[in-house]
């Protein structure tokens, strides 16, 4: 699975600067696809509390308005789609995106943690 993502890295293609940078790669395809690794396969995740979701929100949320404050500030943000002179209306419409996405991933990952796998199933229930 890991060279999955390492052969999309280094794809022969157009290079679009937001996804296909070398550095960036890990970022954004190689530790994701481990982490789902990571979740799919390791049998040891206690079941998670949906009163506690709202981790996944405080750093992505503090990053962005790093972010926001900087494209204000000095004009560069590293995705095209945050930048100001685009527009308030589109700048709203990403950053909602972006946080129902947010959203999304953490209930998606909150209810994989709810799957009882192997034998610590019993275990799970209990948490």
């Amino acid at each position: 699975m890991p060279t999955a993502p390492a052969a999309f890295c280094v794809q022969a293609g157009p290079i679009r600067r937001e996804t296909r940078e070398p550095r960036t790669c890990p970022l954004h395809i190689v530790f994701p696809a481990l982490a789902l690794v990571d979740w799919l396969v390791a049998p040891d995740r206690p079941r998670l509390s949906w009163r506690e979701l709202w981790v996944v929100f405080p750093y992505p949320v503090l990053w962005l308005a790093v972010v926001l404050v900087r494209g204000a500030v000095d004009g560069w943000v590293p995705y095209g789609f945050l930048l100001p002179e685009r527009g308030a209306g589109s700048l709203v419409a990403h950053v909602v995106g972006l946080l129902v996405a947010l959203t999304a991933a953490g209930a998606l990952v909150w209810g994989m943690s709810r799957i009882p796998r192997g034998t610590d199933s019993g275990a799970r229930r209990a948490g």
